[in-house]
């Protein structure tokens, strides 16, 4: 989807996302210093948008991108639904997925069996969507911790190594270890890559997001729910 600045009145932004019960609105002013990225940062559903732009793009994995936008610095202000912070997108969705679309999110790179076994080992054929997900949840929060010296030691592909060997990872290692379970479960699923964390700024009364905010997730496809977060990464000690 395309929205472009010159249909609309430029002064008044673009209304995005109507959810069918808004309860709680967040206003969020957000200035970018210059940054390699057209990605349009925001919490939440967002509902309409104003700022320094000529367009906006929208694609399938709901991802906002300003259109034609030079180099550098960046207003934006959102408003957005913030009902619910564990889930993205629930029904009625912006979209209405089909079984074409879903198979995106069910590709799988090759694996080994003690990965296609681990999954199995994780789900009984009585569990729905949402127990798989969890079980695998807390089988990465239960016996996995937080690292960011990964030495190489085996001979294991990394996806391997990180879940039967060493056992400890970055976020990108869990998210991408929850992604893998999930999808051999036959459950949809992306990987996310965005922020998590501020500073307060006391004296300008404004949240600061810095480089080493930056964090991955995972979310995951309910058919009549919709998208649900969740996040295996355990805190850095």
């Amino acid at each position: 989807i395309d929205w472009q600045m010159e249909k609309t009145n430029p002064k008044s932004g673009l209304d995005l996302f109507a959810p069918s019960s808004s309860k709680k609105l967040f206003k969020q002013e957000i200035f970018m210093e210059p940054f390699d990225s057209d990605v349009v940062f925001t919490s939440g559903i967002p509902i309409h948008i104003n700022g320094s732009f000529r367009g906006l793009e929208l694609d399938r994995n709901f991802v906002l991108r300003t259109a034609e936008q030079a180099y550098g610095p960046k207003k934006l202000v959102i408003v957005s639904e913030m009902k619910s912070p564990l889930v993205s997108y629930i029904n009625p969705e912006p979209f209405r997925y089909d079984n074409y679309v879903l198979r995106r999110f069910l590709q799988l790179p090759s694996l080994s069996p003690e990965i296609k076994q681990l999954a199995q080992s994780l789900s009984d054929s009585s569990d729905s969507g949402f127990d798989k997900a969890d079980n695998i949840l807390n089988y990465l929060k239960a016996g996995f911790g937080y690292s960011l010296e990964m030495v190489k030691e085996t001979e294991l592909s990394g996806l391997d190594e990180f879940l039967f060997a060493r056992k400890r990872g970055h976020c990108e290692y869990f998210a991408s270890a929850m992604a893998i379970l999930l999808r051999l479960q036959g459950i949809p699923t992306k990987l996310v890559n965005g922020f998590v964390g501020t500073e307060w700024n006391d004296l300008g009364d404004y949240m600061i997001i810095r480089q080493k905010h930056a964090h991955s997730w995972v979310e995951a496809y309910f058919p009549g729910y919709g998208w649900r977060v969740y996040d295996p990464t355990p805190p850095d000690p």
